[in-house]
């Protein structure tokens, strides 16, 4: 899934996040975890717009990430992506 906070359907998205738990933070309230934060700041700091989302997904390996993002997060044409990959991975 592909969220953020106030959600508008047809707003441009500038930014993805991919990863798994770390980014998907599932028990936080959305305008409390680390991708809606880090770009409500850059947005300040900057006086911009920037329209992010999250679209991790807790357990999820690189593999999966790399799926979601050209069937999910392509089709959104964000400008940039941001992976966090974690050691998730290491384990399989």
């Amino acid at each position: 899934m592909i969220n953020g906070p106030g959600d508008e359907p047809n707003k441009n998205i500038d930014i993805v996040f991919l990863g798994a738990s770390t980014v998907e933070l599932e028990n936080i309230h959305e305008n409390k975890r680390f991708p809606y934060l880090s770009i409500k700041n850059l947005n300040d700091s900057l006086n911009s717009n920037l329209v992010s989302r999250n679209a991790g997904v807790g357990g999820n390996l690189l593999s999966t990430t790399n799926t979601i993002l050209t069937t999910k997060v392509i089709p959104f044409n964000p400008k940039y992506v941001i992976l966090s990959s974690s050691l998730i991975d290491m384990i399989y």
